[in-house]
Parts: C-alpha cells; structure tokens; sequence
C-alpha cells in the first residue's frame, strides 16, 4: 500500500501554510474536508492566536477527527473511500483571512479538490466562504444561515424551527383547546403563532417574563394550562405563585432539565447520542502526546482554572468541554453525510447536489439525516419528557417533516389533566356557541334554544329546561331516624344525670370532683347538637352553623375542663369540698371557663366572616339530579375547627397532668387517662372521615362520630362518679397507692414531680 494512501498520524502541530493561514491538523486522504473553526481566540491586536480555548469550536475539532476516524475504520466506507481533513483555526475573523484560506486550500488540493467545507463563523465569513466554494458542499455548524443568497450552506438546524409544529402536535394530543401563554423567548413563541393561524385553539392570557411582575394575573379561570416557550428551565422556578401548581408546557429547541416539576412537560429536540464521542474527547485531552491534550494544557483557562493541580485542572475543563457536546453531534452528521454522498456517487468532488440526492440514512448520533431541496434536514425530532419524575422521563417523541408531524409518545399514565373540552372554540354540527365569562370558552346548545335559569338544566331532546334535584342525607333517612333516637335517649340521660347532681349538689363526692362538674354536664347538652348538624339540609346558612356548632359542641366541654385543671385544685376548695375563695362572687374556675368559652365564640365568628362555607354539586349518574353537601365535609373550612379542638384538647391535656388533687378522687385519673385515649381516636377517625369517605357516608359517619364523642364525655368522665354517688362505693378501691411523701396526681404516681409536705393526712377508712 502506497504511503499517501495511509491517514497519518495525527499530531499537535501549528504551522504555515503557502499563505500563512495558522492549520491545527491535517491528515490525507482521498477526499478532504475543511474544518473553518475559531478554536482559539485572538489577540488584542487581531493579528494571531490567542491561547484561550473556544471549546465550542474545540469539540467541533475533536468531533471532526473522531468521524473521520469512525469512518475510515467503517467496512462500509474503508474500502471505497478514505478521508482527510485538514482543520485550519480561524481566530483571525477578518474577510480577507477568510478568502486566503479558500484560495490555499484550492491549491493544496488541486486533485482531488476538497470535498467540503464545514464552518463555524458569521453570516459574513459564512457567506465568503460559499462564493469561493465552487459549488463544493458547506455545511454550517451555526443556528442560523446568510439570507437572500443564491447560494445557501446545508444547515442542521431548519431555517424556519419547527418546534411551532411540535408544540401544536403535543396540545392535540393531550386535548388542550385553550391555554395561557408564558413567553421568555420570543423567536419561538412566533414560529408557534404561525403555524397556529388555522388551528383551533386559543390563547387565553399572554405574559411576557420581563413585564409579567407588573400585570395582573387576576384570571377568572386558573385551570387554564400553561404552555411556557423558554430556554432555560429556571422560568419554571421562578414562576408567579399564581402560575404555579397548573398543568403545564416547557418548549424548547435546547433545553437542560436537571430539574423536577410536578404536572409539568419538556419539548425539546431529541437528544444526540454522544456517548462514544464523549469519550473519544476526555481520552485526548487526557493524552499529554495528542495534538488535543497538548492544546488543552496550553490553555489559559487551564493555567487559570479554580482548583490547581493537573487533574483537577482537566476535570474544571472536560466539564465546560461537555457542555458543548450537542455541537459536535452536528460535526458528526455532517461527516457521515460526506461519507454516504461519496459512496452512493461516482463524481469527484461532490456537488450539492450529490448532497441532496443521498439516500436517507441513520448517523451514529441516532439522527435520520436527509437534505431537502432547500438545504434543510428533513426530518427534525423533538423529545417529550416528563418532569414530575426523577430523572425525567421520556415519554416519547414527535418526527416534524417539512409538510406534516408525526407523534410516537405515550400518555396512558400521565398524571395531568388531558381534557380541557369544556372551553371550545368551535362546536358540532346542530349546536351552537354560546360565550361565557372566560375569553376563549364557550358552551355548545341546541340551536335556537335558550340558556336555563339557575336551578334548572336543558333536556336532553335541547326544547325545554328541566329542573335539577338536589339529593343530601334527608331526616326520612334510616340513619338519620337512628341518630334522631340516639340523641333524644341521650338528652333524657342528661336530663337524670342534671337531676341526681342537684340532689348530691352539697355531698363530697360531688364537691371534691375535680372534672364530673355540674358546669361540665350542663354543657353536653350543646354536645347534643353536634350529631344532629350534619342531618340539615346544605345551604350556606347550614354549613356555617355545622362549623360554629362544631367548635362549641366539643369546644365549650373542653373549656370547663381546662379551667378546672388551671390551677392547683386544693387552693380553691376546703377540705370538705366547699369553695374557699370566691371572684366577684363566683369561683375563679368559672371565669376562667367563660373567658375562655367567649374568646372561642369570637374566633369562630371571625373565621366564618373569613372563609365562609358554601354548598358543594357534585354530578350523579342521573343527570338531573345533584348530589350535595357543605364544603365543610370535604375542603378546607373544616381544618379551623378541627385543629382548635385538637389545640384545646392537647391544652387540657397538659394542665390536668401536673394539677393537683384530692385523695378522695384520685380514681378519676384512671378514666381520664382513657376519655384522653377516645378522644384523640374520635378525632383521627373524624379527619380521616372528612377526606377519604364521599358521599352520604359521610355524613352519616359525621353523625355516629358526634354521638361516640358525647358517649366518651358520659363514659369516661361522669358515669365512674355517678358509680361512687348511687352505690356509696369504697373509694379506696378505684385509689391508686398512696405515698407518705406526695401527693398523688391526676396521672398517678409520676416520678420526679414532687408535691409539698402534706401536714397531715389520714387514709380512707
């Protein structure tokens, strides 16, 4: 084998050519394509290289060896065609340095003449360099070509993106007729108005990221989902708190989504397969003997890197190198396209033409390369990723053609909201529009037919309004006549209970108890009310009654109890149980009571006023009749109450633990400690109740959990006093042990709380 035949090695070499034009890298072969890349900058004087680093045009260089490499070692092409290159470093951006190199470079190689360009420069330089090609192939490395040309370099990028088309594809697929609109880049919102003109959808609201601080984000209707056109994924972060939380669309032709984003979809071009290339490019630059690893050392951003030291110093760089990689992808392409043109044709050199007309094929970057009469590729793929995952997740990919999109994506599980049909733009034959408040929604009715009154819904042949039952849990109910029972037998429980209290109202065992009070047991019979609320039929007046009622059923008991455990209980009784200090002629526990009752019925007002409850539609599966209930039972009104009852409960909990007592009714600890138990299991059942039950199970489960609440109250609270009056029981024997040393507290014995010395003290008989 001749020696001129064999590709020589490749080295790290800055020398002349005829002209003076700086090469980086040369190697033979039978068809040569020149690289035109600013690998490096200039210097001030614009008369020479600099040593800092362009690393996008640097792993545009290293691609170029790495394809040419593949290409020669491909069975398909080594036995047919072999390549050169020849990379000439164009850090001197001036036109006539410019046209010195395509003048040399047409000397050198005379037979065969090169057999393309690739370049990377401006619409100016790129323009040059097309002039002087003579109708060699150039393709252009750039996002953008020179306009009003005759002659056009083959681009990578299309000249009008189609990421309008993806756009317009993904909104068909996923239902969304109306949307609003978030703009950070402009160029693409445009290609996307475009291609939209004679489709049916429509924007509702368009916000610009620069001004959007300044406008008003008061919509009407927040479900609007967001179609964002950006180029970073930062604007997600940064969203208006209005704006955030909706189903919503991040388009871009580039995009890193290193970012999760719940309800949230990245379109961006398909990602290149670079996986080979990337590490072809850390072994060069890790190679101190190649021409690349050598530059890379030189450099000034190596000498200038933030960690010194050799290796970390090469890290810093390979990162800022790969952040470059998708340019190289392009590099990639372009040599394989050279590749398959030179094997599917016989002439020498190539012609655009030659270019056009090859075959489609699939480069190692997983692109499926074809050139349209224009120059552009034909095909264009863009990724479909779901952000709400970690890491994202494809979903699939849709193929834009110059005259049609096609879509392979697969939405089966995506957790977005995928119908947004009830804002229309046009409607079905027979039906007419009719506009609604929202600017792109309209409701579609049988033609020459009326718009229903409230209350009242249109049939189903469109002549006549029918009107709307409503369905709730009602007093005929079976339920609802076992709670009315319930109730009205625990009300004549109450009702004995008021009247054996008034009887003993002067014995001790009545006096000394620190929690079975009269107070106490006359307020049950508010706790009475509480299963009867959910039975009323839902209306705005009924809904705010449940929630103050809610608070004062549970909340007045809890109350007195906590103002019986405020303070140590001796101070306030003699030893016989009768009250020993009296404020403005009542106990001092009393006013705590009321104090604490009124200041909960304020906070109660206050929060109705606030966040007033209303009734809640839900639809049925007859379509004339409405299922409903109070917000309370499902939203958030009911967290106010039910988180003040929980805060009283915990208070109350804490006070009667380190309060005092008499020996006579240390028994009542035992059956506190099990009402404590109860009454915090009531109250995780009653959430649990309010959001995982629907229906009118759930209201009939409301009822149940007020009448256990009140039975809880009897059960643990007066019945084991009740016990001890009507069968004058030994109370030694519901007494935890005494110690001569302390007192016994309500929880009993409770190491390292001690009380004071009693001075003396007898036990039971």
């Amino acid at each position: 084998m001749r020696v001129w035949v064999i590709p020589t090695v490749f080295l790290y070499t800055i020398f002349c050519s005829e002209s003076g034009i700086a090469s980086l890298l040369r190697s033979q072969g039978n068809n040569t394509i020149i690289a035109l890349l600013p690998v490096h900058t200039s210097t001030a004087d614009s008369k020479q290289c600099s040593n800092e680093v362009h690393f996008k045009s640097a792993v545009e260089s290293q691609a170029l060896e790495y394809a040419v490499q593949k290409v020669n070692s491909d069975p398909n092409f080594k036995d047919q065609i072999s390549l050169g290159l020849d990379i000439e470093n164009m850090c001197n951006k001036t036109p006539q340095n410019v046209i010195n190199v395509i003048e040399t470079s047409f000397k050198r190689y005379k037979t065969p003449k090169p057999s393309s360009f690739i370049v990377d420069l401006s619409d100016l330089l790129t323009r040059l360099v097309l002039d002087g090609s003579k109708n060699v192939p150039v393709f252009t490395l750039g996002s953008h070509r020179p306009r009003d040309d005759a002659f056009t370099p083959f681009i990578f990028e299309p000249s009008k993106p189609r990421i309008g088309n993806a756009v317009e594809t993904l909104l068909q697929l996923l239902n969304w007729t109306a949307f609003d609109v978030l703009v950070a880049n402009a160029s693409d919102y445009e290609y996307f108005k475009d291609v939209t003109k004679t489709s049916e959808v429509c924007e509702n609201r368009v916000f610009y990221e620069q001004s959007i601080s300044g406008q008003t984000l008061n919509n009407d209707n927040e479900t609007y989902p967001l179609l964002i056109f950006s180029d970073t994924i930062k604007t997600l972060t940064n969203l208006p708190a209005k704006l955030k939380g909706r189903n919503a669309i991040i388009a871009s032709n580039f995009l890193e989504i290193d970012e999760r984003f719940p309800k949230t979809l990245a379109l961006k071009q398909r990602v290149p397969n670079l996986d080979e290339f990337e590490e072809f490019l850390r072994k060069s630059a890790q190679n101190n003997d190649s021409w690349f690893g050598g530059m890379i050392r030189k450099s000034a951003q190596f000498g200038e890197c933030k960690e010194p030291g050799n290796e970390s110093c090469l890290s810093e760089i390979l990162g800022k190198l790969s952040g470059e990689l998708r340019h190289g992808g392009k590099v990639i392409d372009a040599v394989y396209t050279i590749a398959h043109a030179l094997k599917n044709t016989k002439k020498r050199p190539l012609s655009n033409d030659d270019i056009v007309a090859t075959p489609e094929f699939t480069s190692p970057t997983g692109k499926e390369i074809c050139f349209s009469a224009n120059k552009d590729l034909s095909k264009l793929q863009y990724s479909v990723y779901n952000l709400a995952k970690t890491p994202a997740t494809l979903l699939g990919n849709i193929q834009t053609l110059p005259d049609n999109t096609k879509a392979q994506l697969s939405l089966v599980e995506l957790d977005l909201n995928r119908d947004t049909t009830g804002c229309l733009v046009t409607c079905p034959v027979g039906l007419s529009p009719v506009p609604t408040s929202a600017k792109c929604c309209v409701t579609c009715e049988k033609e020459n037919s009326t718009a229903c009154e409230k209350g009242l819904r249109l049939s189903d042949d469109g002549l006549k309004c029918v009107e709307v039952r409503l369905d709730y849990l009602k007093w005929k109910h079976p339920l609802s006549i076992v709670i009315f029972i319930l109730v009205l037998s625990l009300f004549c429980v109450l009702f004995c209970l008021v009247n054996l209290y008034h009887k003993k109202a002067q014995s001790p065992t009545v006096l000394t108890s620190k929690l079975a009070t009269m107070p106490l047991l006359l307020s049950l019979f508010i706790t009475l009310i509480h299963p009867m609320l959910p039975i009323i039929k839902p209306s705005a007046t009924s809904c705010n009654a449940y929630v103050f009622g809610f608070v004062q059923a549970l909340g007045i008991p809890l109350c007195i109890l906590i103002s019986r455990s405020n303070s140590y209980f001796k101070k306030f009784r003699e030893e016989d149980g009768s009250l020993k200090r009296k404020v403005l002629r009542s106990s001092p526990q009393n006013l705590i009571a009321i104090f604490l009752i009124v200041f909960q019925i304020i906070l109660s007002i206050i929060f109705i006023a606030v966040l007033s409850a209303h009734v809640v539609h839900y639809e049925t599966a007859d379509p004339y009749v409405d299922y409903i209930e109070c917000s309370t039972f499902a939203g958030g009104e009911f967290l106010f109450p039910f988180f003040f009852i929980i805060i009283l409960s915990l208070f109350f909990s804490v006070k009667n633990f380190g309060a005092e007592t008499v020996s006579e009714d240390t028994y009542e600890s035992h059956f506190t400690a099990i009402f404590f138990l109860g009454f915090y299991l009531l109250s995780f059942v009653n959430i649990v109740v309010v959001y995982g039950v629907i229906g009118k199970v759930k209201v009939m489960l409301l009822c149940v959990l007020g009448v256990l609440h009140l039975l809880n109250f009897l059960f643990f609270i007066f019945l084991p006093k009740v016990y001890v009056i009507v069968l004058n029981r030994d109370l030694i024997r519901f007494s935890p042990p005494l110690y001569p040393d302390r007192e016994v507290l309500i929880f009993g014995d409770l190491p390292g709380i001690e009380d004071d010395q009693p001075e003396h003290k007898e036990g039971p008989p």
